[in-house]
Formats: structure tokens, C-alpha cells, sequence
């Protein structure tokens, strides 16, 4: 999801009422403190709107009641620590998410009604400087956290190598044939030929006859990529195919064509090029995608350490 639509979805609970199940003493009008800073049972409120956009007649139990106020106050503290470091919103994002947010709302819920927008803000004692805060501080935060992920280094050729010695029979591959097909069907029906089966039986006699397949394939062939390639479709694996034709092209032998084979798509005639035995994908081949999984597991740990290095820190006093 694009750092934009991220603070459009966060933001969208703000539209839905609260409904809180199982309460059955007044809440207190502070419901935390954190660093001298108090939350309010209110802003409370509506920090819960903000989870409800998924299902806006959901009930919070105590125990989801208790995590979603724990998750403002790490959101609070580190729009704390952005503002201490010196980010500042910006202004051309903060607009951009803002008005998503407002179209998604309207598109979705209120039948694109501006009017019924604004009330329904009122509705709720809401306003739009109010919701606009909420998305200011989401942006201040999230350039903070930004700035701690882009702190983490690219994973070196090494440790990548050996991740995928650790991790080798993740990479492991089945046995894989090489193929190309002659696929007829009712659009690719010749003249000469009264329905597709007499077409399908006439061309694997004339491959049997040693005429070119791929001379055949261009001719015939409805397969509109692969004819143009000879009919080669490259390499599968068993389950990369239909269970049809699986069956019986992993049963033949390299250099053998098989008999029409039937399908939702048609009839096929298949030529097994080339096999080759189970093994693992070569490092080369996976290197960008292990490096970026590295990368990734490395700043969500450096962020989650930082997250909880501020929280350790903080002076947080739960009254709720």
C-alpha cells in the first residue's frame, strides 16, 4: 500500500461511531498520561473511529479496548520524538491524503455528497482542522520512521549466500519440462477440415511424418504468443500446468509429440523439447528477491527496536 493511501485508510475510522461493548463504569475523563501529556477520554474516541472503517458496526471487547489505546500512545510518542527531531508535516502530502480521505468518504459512504459530508462531521463534533491534525501527525511520524529504516545497509553479497545455503530447500524446484504446443480450437479451424478433432488428428499425423512443428504451429496454432515461437511455451513444473495435460506430458519421454489432449481451452498437441531432474533454483537467480526480504526484516527490526527503545523511556500512565 503507497504511504498516501496507508494515511487515507488510517484516517478513515474518523467518519464511524464508537460502539463499546461491555462498559459498565464511567470511563475517566483522562484515560492516559504520557511524558505529563494527558489523552482524553475523547481523543480516545476517536482514535477508535480510526479502527472501525472495515466494519463500522464492530464492538471492542476490554481486552481490544486496552491495545487500541496502547497503540495511540506509541502513534502519540512518536509524533513526539518526530517534532523533537525537527520533522515538520508536508504541507502538499498532508493536502493529498486529506483529500483522498475526504473522496474515499464520500464515494463510499456518503453518495458523493459534500453537504452530507460536512454534516456528518457535525454530526459526530467533528470538523475538518480536527481531521486535518490527524493527518498531519500521521506524516510528521511516518518521515521519522523513514528516516530510521533508511538507516539500515543493503544486505552484502555474503550474508545473502548464506541465507540461501541456511534456507536451501525453499529454493528447491521440481522436475521441469521443456514444451511447445500446437493448440487448435473452433477460431483456428481450417477449411479443409470439418471440426477441430479431424484438424487436431490430421496435424500430430503430419508431426509424425517429420513435418516441422513449428512451421505447423504458425500455421495452425491458436495460441497467439506461443506461435509466434515456434509453438515453445518454455518451462514447467507439474503443477504449473493444467492437471490434463500434466498427466500425460510428464509421462513421455524428451522428443516425444502426444496424441490431442483435451482441455477447457481446446485440443493440444504437445512436444516435450527437453528434461530436467528436481533441483534448486541457483543463488543467482534468487539473489534479488532474498536481498530485498533481508533488507525489509532488517528495517521492520530496527523500527520495532526503536519503537520500543521510546517506550521504555516514556513516562506512560494508564488510569483506564
Amino acid at each position: 500500500m503507497g504511504r498516501a493511501m496507508t494515511g487515507v485508510v488510517l484516517l478513515l475510522g474518523l467518519m464511524l461511531p464508537v460502539v463499546v461493548s461491555g462498559c459498565t463504569e464511567q470511563p475517566p475523563a483522562v484515560v492516559a498520561v504520557v511524558n505529563d501529556r494527558e489523552i482524553t477520554y475523547q481523543e480516545w474516541e476517536v482514535y477508535m473511529n480510526m479502527r472501525r472503517i472495515a466494519d463500522s458496526e464492530r464492538v471492542f471487547d476490554e481486552d481490544e479496548k486496552k491495545a487500541i489505546l496502547d497503540e495511540m500512545i506509541t502513534d502519540l510518542l512518536l509524533y513526539y520524538e518526530a517534532v523533537e527531531r525537527g520533522f515538520e508535516p508536508d504541507s502538499a502530502l498532508v493536502d493529498r491524503d486529506y483529500q483522498q480521505y475526504r473522496n474515499v468518504i464520500k464515494d463510499h459512504l456518503l453518495e458523493k455528497s459534500e453537504v452530507r459530508y460536512q454534516l456528518h462531521l457535525q454530526e459526530l463534533s467533528l470538523n475538518e482542522e480536527m481531521v486535518l491534525e490527524w493527518v498531519e501527525r500521521f506524516n510528521t511520524a511516518q518521515q521519522l520512521m523513514r528516516d530510521v529504516g533508511a538507516r539500515v545497509l543493503p544486505p552484502t553479497a555474503e550474508e545473502v549466500e548464506a541465507f540461501y545455503e541456511r534456507h536451501k530447500e525453499q529454493f528447491r524446484i521440481g522436475e521441469r519440462r521443456h514444451l511447445r504446443q500446437i493448440l487448435i480450437t473452433e477460431e483456428s479451424l481450417g477449411d479443409e477440415y470439418e471440426d477441430v478433432e479431424a484438424m487436431a488428428q490430421d496435424i500430430y499425423q503430419r508431426l509424425g511424418q517429420g513435418k516441422d512443428f513449428a512451421a505447423l504451429a504458425a500455421k495452425y496454432s491458436a495460441d497467439s504468443y506461443s506461435k509466434g515461437h515456434g509453438g515453445d511455451l518454455g518451462w514447467f513444473e507439474y503443477d504449473d500446468m493444467f492437471p490434463e495435460l500434466a498427466e500425460v506430458v510428464f509421462e513421455m519421454d524428451a522428443g516425444i509429440v502426444s496424441q490431442p489432449i483435451e482441455t477447457e481451452h481446446g485440443l493440444h498437441l504437445v512436444e516435450v523439447l527437453d528434461i530436467k531432474a528436481p533441483d534448486y533454483r541457483p543463488v543467482e537467480e534468487v539473489f534479488e528477491s532474498i536481498s530485498e526480504h533481508l533488507y525489509k526484516n532488517e528495517q521492520e527490526q530496527r523500527t520495532t527496536e526503536f519503537i520500543n527503545r521510546i517506550r521504555r523511556r516514556a513516562d506512560i500512565d494508564i488510569r483506564w
